[in-house]
């Protein structure tokens, strides 16, 4: 079905518009009876029902054909007048209706480097039991750590928490939430949150990521376990990914930082848990016991990443 809305077509049609149509629409923003500086936007192409612009507009526009127009109250979610409650007028220019390909061989071969529709399906099955799978193992290697964490005792040194938990707000401050030009109040009230329960939940992250890391490297001196060239470079390639860099951007940035031990910390540590995983019996929800092996070293990095300090990325 997503393959279907991706390659969907659209169609003028001459009736009132309804969801999931594509309209195109004139809006003008009034605060106090004030136009807005930026409240004004036209040949604005909207989905009905993607929920993709302003409250309200969903209500406002369906009904209407090209040509009509309608008043609504919406709270502003940007721009100069944020947060504030603007009338806002909505033209409606132009009405199309989405259509979507028919599923058949034709479909597959235009989605697809399949020449059938089975083949396509079989494929999608594969790839999604995999991505299940995955999951899957990446919640018992959780679920194991978090067993292990309650079985060890770690002395928590108070300057390593403190150091630890500010780093940690430096980073949410100054780099995730600084890319999406929030602060950490906005960013509180969104996530409605208080400071302290924040500040909470921050120092519990932070005790779990320290603790980890000492329990891990400890495994990793008593195993004996070693890094090679080759796991480095699959873990880099996927930590790349995941930043959205290209492997040779990640890899120059890793270096100039500093960071190749970082990463060697995280495979090793990855390894470790995997070592824990082996002595551990996994049942599913039906008391089946699950297999890992296919994905286990991958998921015990995973795992083992998620639980570390955020901040030991800029350490």
């Amino acid at each position: 079905e997503q393959l279907r809305e991706r390659f969907a077509s659209t169609s003028p049609v001459e009736r009132a518009a309804q969801d999931g149509d594509v309209v195109t629409i004139d809006l003008e923003a009034k605060v106090d009876g004030e136009v807005l500086p930026d409240g004004v936007a036209s040949d604005v192409s909207y989905t009905i029902g993607s929920g993709e612009l302003l409250d309200g507009i969903d209500e406002a526009v369906k009904g209407l054909e090209a040509g009509g127009e309608a008043t609504f109250t919406s709270q502003l979610k940007g721009g100069s007048a944020e947060g504030k409650d603007a009338e806002v007028t909505v033209k409606v220019t132009a009405v199309a209706a989405r259509e979507l390909p028919e599923l058949d061989d034709e479909f597959a071969q235009l989605a697809s480097e399949f020449d059938t529709l089975d083949e396509l399906k079989a494929d999608s099955r594969k790839r999604l039991e995999n991505m299940k799978q995955f999951d899957q193992a990446t919640q018992a290697q959780e679920r194991v750590l978090d067993e292990l964490l309650k079985l060890v005792e770690v002395p928590m040194p108070e300057k390593l928490l403190e150091d630890e938990i500010n780093t940690r707000k430096h980073n949410l401050e100054h780099h995730q939430l600084g890319q999406m030009g929030l602060d950490l109040g906005k960013y509180l009230e969104i996530q409605g949150k208080t400071e302290e329960e924040f500040l909470a939940e921050t120092k519990e992250q932070a005790e779990k990521g320290i603790k980890t890391q000492f329990i891990l490297d400890e495994l990793v001196n008593r195993e004996k376990l070693d890094v090679s060239r080759e796991e480095l470079t699959e873990h880099l390639f996927r930590r790349a990914a995941s930043s959205g860099m290209s492997p040779d951007q990640f890899a120059q940035a890793v270096a100039q930082g500093g960071q190749v031990p970082m990463l060697v910390g995280e495979v090793a540590r990855g390894k470790a848990l995997a070592v824990v995983v082996e002595a551990a019996k996994v049942v599913d929800t039906n008391g089946e016991v699950v297999d890992l092996s296919d994905d286990e070293d991958e998921a015990a990095e995973t795992a083992a990443e998620g639980a570390e300090a955020e901040a030991s990325e800029d350490k």
